[in-house]
């Protein structure tokens, strides 16, 4: 609102009707509704002064555009005062109004305060109600104010604004002014100071982002069984496919693997995984460990957990303790990590073996890994 228009809200000048009528199509509302914020925020900066219990009523006169005020008197208090009645009606029980100057009773500062915060309720009742069917959708966001724990987004081309809390974050970069970026509409509301949540460090950002690049999971032909998830670092993303499907992981990471590309790019650093989903736990167990490579499994004597072997080399990813407890959990099953050469001295039982693993270990020919593991560089 130009400064000068806003000085003429108290006076009793001409133009008062102009301004009501330029608010009034800024906004996009009616030019009744802003005489009403104006009328609400003069009584409400007078009230909140506490100079005076009566009770103060706001008119506009539509004839000479001006705002009248009243202070509401008992009439048993002073009866030889007249009764001053409203043309429009207004106060219904039989009382006396005493005019009051707007300019004695309540300065600039006072009012300006309590009309930015009606206007900014219109608002956000508008906001709300536009971005209630966003909820749990996907939208895109130009930042526009960065603060030490939170962003403000700007949305819909500057028609409300997205808060974005840093623990929605994925990178711990803080973000930069004037870049764009899609989020999750996580959460929309009438109350408070914005009316949407957003975010993009949830898992179901993840699931909205792989619906988008992979159709068939939006169509119900991939379903997403599960998703071992730690934050920030990797995702296992244990699909299946509802229909018989020749190449199940080859339909999610598309062409050349511009799919799960783009995904990546969004949860970036964080590492995207997509995962066959098998009904068999050691089947699963290999599929989930990847690309850490299972030679095969074993039990020690008098313990009932199921040790899997792998490289000495991969020793160090395999045991990430974030990610095993997940696949612990998924699978139900309690988990330790050893070396052929460590099995070999704790006198296991040799359940099960997945390729050639002893000739494998006697030639020590293994073959480097050229993956990117679990939280490495």
């Amino acid at each position: 609102m130009p400064p000068r228009d806003k000085k003429n809200i108290l006076h009793k000048e001409n133009n008062t009707y102009q301004l009501i009528k330029n608010l009034a199509e800024r906004e996009k509302i009616a030019e009744k509704e802003i005489i009403e914020i104006l009328s609400l925020a003069i009584q409400d900066a007078y009230h909140q002064k506490k100079c005076d219990s009566r009770e103060l009523q706001v008119i506009f006169d539509s004839e000479k555009n001006q705002f009248l005020a009243y202070q509401v008197v008992d009439q048993t208090d002073d009866p030889s005062k007249k009764l001053v009645q409203s043309k429009n009606n207004l106060f219904q029980k039989r009382c006396l109004l005493r005019p009051l100057n707007l300019k004695k009773i309540i300065n600039y500062e006072e009012f300006l305060q309590q009309f930015c915060f009606s206007l900014q309720r219109i608002r956000q009742k508008k906001w709300s109600e536009e971005f209630l069917p966003l909820q749990g959708k996907i939208v895109e966001g130009t930042i526009q104010e960065v603060y030490h724990n939170y962003c403000l987004v700007n949305l819909l081309g500057g028609k409300g604004l997205g808060y974005w809390g840093k623990n929605e974050w994925l990178s711990r970069e803080v973000p930069c002014i004037g870049q764009s970026k899609i989020f999750l509409a996580k959460e929309t509301r009438e109350e408070g100071r914005y009316p949407i949540t957003l975010a993009r460090c949830s898992e179901d950002f993840l699931r909205k982002l792989l619906e988008i690049e992979i159709p068939e999971i939006a169509q119900g032909k991939i379903i997403i069984q599960d998703i071992l998830r730690w934050p920030r670092v990797i995702s296992k993303v244990i699909i299946r496919s509802k229909f018989p499907m020749n190449n199940l992981l080859g339909a999610c990471i598309g062409e050349r693997g511009i799919r799960v590309q783009n995904v990546g790019k969004e949860m970036n650093p964080e590492r995207i995984d997509l995962v066959e989903w098998r009904e068999d736990k050691k089947e699963q167990l290999i599929k989930l460990f990847s690309p850490v490579e299972v030679f095969g499994f074993c039990k020690l004597q008098k313990k009932e957990d199921l040790v899997i072997i792998v490289r000495p080399e991969q020793l160090e990813f395999a045991l990430k303790e974030k990610i095993v407890k997940l696949i612990e959990n998924y699978l139900k099953v309690k988990i330790q990590i050893r070396t052929w050469e460590d099995i070999d001295k704790e006198n296991a039982v040799i359940i099960e073996t997945v390729g050639n693993l002893k000739e494998d270990w006697s030639t020590k020919n293994y073959p480097k890994l050229n993956h990117k593991l679990y939280g490495s560089k």
